[in-house]
């Protein structure tokens, strides 16, 4: 049979099952390690590195990386989601500098691979944002996104400092 057709004749069919599909139970005292929650996992990993993490009022992790201070945001329902933020790293004090720090942002967010860039308050935030095939792949990326962080954030600034002759922007 063809696929297309096999697909539409079962599309909204229900599967059948003798039974509920349920995780089974794991005995208490049996041997298996609990599973630690992501906070923990990335606290691990981040002392092994060499940093000191420390958790925040809102559960996620700060800690300090070449004189500034970087946020991983912990989320327990979602650990292929890793989220590395570079917090208040330009500080906003008019509207005139907001229009153009959100100029620089979009330019840079286009530049840069994972690093998304956007104001908060009255300061700009950098972060990388992406989705993990298994959990703890974290580890594999991490130093990359610091990079990331760091170059983005090294543009944004050079863009700012540059005035706005920026490349998205047509002078009148």
């Amino acid at each position: 049979m063809h696929y297309r057709a096999a697909l539409s004749r079962h599309a909204y069919e229900r599967p059948q099952f003798a039974a509920p599909l349920r995780a089974l139970p794991r005995p208490r005292g049996a041997g298996y390690p609990a599973r630690m929650s992501q906070a923990e996992l990335y606290a691990e990993f981040l002392r092994a590195e060499g940093f000191r993490p420390v958790v925040d009022d809102a559960g996620d992790l700060v800690f300090k990386c070449e004189g500034r201070y970087y946020c991983v945001t912990v989320d327990d329902d979602d650990p292929l989601y890793f989220r590395l933020v570079f917090p208040n790293f330009w500080g906003l004090e008019s509207e005139a500098e907001r229009h153009w720090a959100r100029i620089a942002a979009a330019e840079v967010t286009a530049e840069f691979k994972v690093v998304k860039l956007y104001p908060q308050h009255d300061d700009m935030q950098a972060a990388t944002e992406l989705f993990l095939a298994a959990e703890g792949d974290f580890r594999l990326v991490f130093e990359r996104c610091i990079a990331a962080l760091q170059g983005a954030v090294r543009r944004f600034c050079e863009l700012m400092e540059r005035g706005p002759r920026l490349r998205l922007v047509e002078e009148t």
